[in-house]
């Protein structure tokens, strides 16, 4: 994942009486890019100095590219410039989410948790500052990593097709025998996990 940044100018209330503000970030379907905190700066006339508000973004009800944070009580005095900051985290694309190795005939879950850094999922608890970005296709698409390194025969057509391309053959080998008591107890953690944030 990586950051960016957005600055836009906040409205003003000219009678400085304290007042709630709230913003809402609407992304597009395709969208690959999400609001994770903002921070408020004003302008002093000489230069930019950072307050000491910082918002976290949560996910507002009404859809799955949409984001909400508020800002209660706010007094924005007439004169005063301030610009809101929005740190911004792109989620990878679903092929290049979960990438699946075959080392030593041993498939692995190997999940990014930003540009250079990557975990393995059978030995690690994954972050949920990683999952909270995830749409519902993506973690679904994760937490059915996990059967597919065990030999689970998907019956959905998505995943069989998915996990049974030709790019996967090295290391994806249908278990006849396969049962969930397969996975070792960390597995059973990150699937739980990712089932939390799937049911939101």
């Amino acid at each position: 994942m990586f950051g960016s940044l957005y600055i836009i100018q906040m409205a003003k209330n000219p009678d400085g009486i304290p007042i709630d503000y709230t913003f809402i970030y609407q992304g597009l379907a395709d969208s690959k890019l999400y609001p994770s905190k903002m921070c408020l700066s004003v302008n002093d006339g000489r230069g930019y100095t950072k307050q000491d508000y910082t918002l976290q973004f949560s996910r507002d009800t009404k859809g799955e590219f949409s984001w909400k944070t508020e800002l209660k009580q706010f007094s924005a005095l007439d004169g005063e410039c301030f610009w809101i900051e929005f740190k911004y985290f792109g989620v990878l694309e679903e092929f290049e989410l979960v990438f699946i190795p075959c080392w030593d005939e041993n498939p692995m879950i190997i999940a990014y948790t930003d540009e250079s850094s990557c975990i393995n999922l059978s030995k690690e608890i994954i972050p949920e500052a990683l999952l909270f970005y995830m749409t519902k296709s993506q973690l679904a698409l994760l937490r059915n990593a996990f059967y597919a390194i065990h030999g689970y025969k998907f019956k959905n057509p998505k995943y069989a097709e998915y996990f049974g391309h030709e790019s996967n053959e090295l290391w994806y080998k249908i278990n006849p025998n396969f049962t969930e008591k397969d996975f070792n107890e960390i597995e059973k953690a990150n699937i739980n996990l990712i089932k939390k944030y799937e049911e939101r």
